[in-house]
């Protein structure tokens, strides 16, 4: 159709929207803007425009855009959205909270919109207006793993781990094979006290993806819990086996050591910690406790010496 008729608008644009589905967003954009060349403009070439420019996050080319679809089409749900992205890609974040909203109110069951807003407002701490959006995404699509993985990370940072632990384990009906999940439940079975069960979902986890260095602490922490010792401290090596630059496993192995008595061993980790992330006020404070501990030691060392050496 384009070839027999290039300035027909409507196919431009319908060959537009399936290069971009094909992921040819350049193409699809070349094609958008002659649709709007080749007619008067529509709510939908415009939109399109805008929405092939923010998935290639060009935000400032794309607003115009999805102003004018909005000038065209006011209760066009997918606009509002795709506005609010441009604007959150811009730092505008209380515009598009205001955008994914009204996307919301035009269409209460639009589940991009829904988890859009709810990651923005996680990511702005505002924890409880995010568990409700994500709550509306899994009551609009059960079937979507990640949404109750995510669910269950936001009750884990409200202290919920029973509640976390339901969510992890929807996520893994849904998809057992992921070794994210696995890990996380695991470190929710640890937070309740049950460090056996814990210990079985990080081993999978690992079984999935041998590299997962979040399961790998979680393995060495629920391993302590049970008091198996060496295995713990081997668990967290193997952490920083796998992540060296992990200031977290730096810091889990320093733990180990520094529980052992190896205060060297815990000294060189908490030292790596901080080479990593001079801000890791919990790895100072160990570094300060090791390193007196230490002092002490030498320092009863010594007198031992000064008390043979004067008999």
């Amino acid at each position: 159709a384009v070839k027999l008729r290039p300035r027909y608008a409507d196919a431009h644009n319908n060959l537009g929207v399936m290069l971009s589905r094909q992921d040819k967003t350049d193409e699809a954009i070349g094609h958008f803007i002659q649709a709007l060349q080749s007619a008067p403009p529509s709510h939908q070439a415009h939109y399109n425009l805008g929405d092939a420019l923010v998935k290639q996050g060009r935000a400032a080319e794309a607003l115009p855009h999805l102003k004018q679809a909005l000038q065209l089409k006011p209760d066009c749900a997918d606009a509002h959205l795709r506005m609010g992205q441009a604007l959150r890609l811009q730092g505008m974040t209380n515009e598009a909270v205001a955008r994914y909203a009204q996307a919301i109110a035009i269409d209460p069951d639009h589940v991009q919109a829904h988890l859009s807003l709810a990651v923005l407002l996680t990511r702005r701490g505002e924890i409880d207006q995010a568990l409700v959006h994500y709550q509306e995404v899994v009551r609009i699509k059960p079937g979507f793993a990640k949404a109750h993985n995510d669910l269950g990370t936001l009750w884990t940072r409200k202290g919920q781990w029973t509640k976390a632990e339901e969510h992890y384990r929807n996520a893994l009906r849904l998809d057992p094979g992921n070794a994210m999940i696995h890990s996380n439940l695991g470190r929710a079975l640890f937070r309740q006290g049950r460090s056996s069960e814990a210990v079985g979902e990080c081993q999978e986890a690992l079984r999935l993806d041998p590299a997962h260095i979040r399961a790998q602490i979680n393995l060495g922490n629920a391993l302590r819990a049970l008091g198996r010792v060496s295995e713990s401290t081997e668990a967290f090596r193997q952490a920083v086996r796998i992540a060296p630059n992990d200031a977290e496993a730096h810091f889990h192995l320093g733990i180990a050591w520094h529980d052992e008595g190896k205060l060297d061993a815990a000294i060189t980790e908490y030292r790596a910690v901080l080479k990593i992330n001079p801000a890791h006020a919990k790895a100072r404070q160990a570094l300060e406790l090791a390193l007196a501990a230490k002092g002490q030691q030498r320092d009863s060392s010594t007198n031992g010496i000064s008390a043979a050496e004067s008999r």
